[in-house]
């Protein structure tokens, strides 16, 4: 298991409504004294450090599994630097979804190298969303039997 380090790109994403948080706007709870303009590409700069309700996180925030975190693709995967989060679908069982923290990040020669390896890594499928979660655009990796 991997430590976040200076990655907040979850903390970003997901619109929260337990905290009437948007997607794509920065957490109020998050450790930030000054956000920068374009908070979806921030890196944060402690450990974990970046969460002040850390152990008494939103449903969203405890349910969510970032793939790069648990072990799966390379150090320049994490997905503040690679630009797509990953997590395991919550739609269809045994795949996971590359979710683009920039719009078309996902068609990009990187964005596809990066679902090609987040596919190998995992042996899943995986569900490319277009920017914030609108629809899916395609499906790469191998089919499950």
């Amino acid at each position: 298991m991997r430590e976040c380090g200076d990655c907040v790109a979850c903390c970003v994403y997901y619109r929260i409504s337990e905290i009437d948080k948007k997607g794509m706007q920065p957490c109020s709870h998050l450790n930030i004294e000054k956000p920068p303009k374009n908070i979806a590409y921030y890196t944060g700069n402690s450990k974990c450090g970046n969460c002040k309700v850390y152990d008494i996180k939103p449903n969203v925030c405890t349910e969510f599994d970032c793939l790069w975190k648990l072990g799966h693709g390379s150090e320049e995967d994490r997905p503040d630097k690679s630009l797509i989060l990953f997590d395991r679908s919550k739609k269809i069982e045994n795949a996971i979804e590359a979710k683009p923290l920039k719009p078309d990040q996902e068609i990009t020669s990187e964005g596809r190298e990066v679902i090609r390896r987040m596919s190998i890594s995992t042996g899943m499928p995986v569900i490319v969303l277009n920017f914030y979660e609108k629809l899916v655009k395609y499906i790469a990796g191998r089919p499950m039997e």
